[in-house]
């Protein structure tokens, strides 16, 4: 049992199938904490201590884990030649915000274009993953 404000009590995070957190919280019992799962239709994992920012988590085989960066740089420069292109794989399903539009990931994000720019890619908090943001300067 963990003591906060002068009470003893459980501190846990209740997540989807996927790992992904979606609620972090504590009771003062076991029982109390399950119930909470249970109404919610969501699985239970007892933490250690209060978690700071719970996007940056997520639970795996049973056990909390940090998410992972995108592996991308934060600017590219591209030729605008319409051939020249940035890529680089971004788990599937993850939302992307790409020319003011939501899209959600397939796998890999692709860009070429044969308009000079910048572009900016901001790739929201997937379940396994942290958010980014990444700028490509077509010249």
């Amino acid at each position: 049992m963990v003591h906060h404000e002068g009470k003893e009590v459980i501190w846990f995070v209740l997540h989807k199938t996927d790992g992904s957190i979606v609620q972090h919280g504590n009771a003062t019992s076991e029982e109390e904490a399950e119930e909470q799962a249970d109404l919610l239709g969501l699985s239970i994992l007892p933490v250690e201590s209060q978690l700071g920012d719970v996007r940056d988590w997520y639970v795996s085989a049973g056990v909390l884990t940090p998410k992972q960066e995108i592996d991308a740089q934060g600017e590219y420069t591209i030729a605008a030649d319409g051939v020249a292109e940035v890529s680089f794989p971004v788990p599937e399903g993850t939302p992307i915000i790409f020319q003011k539009a939501w899209h959600l990931s397939d796998g890999t994000f692709e860009f070429a274009t044969d308009t000079p720019g910048d572009y900016v890619v901001k790739i929201e908090h997937g379940a396994t993953t942290l958010s980014k943001k990444v700028i490509i300067h077509a010249v």
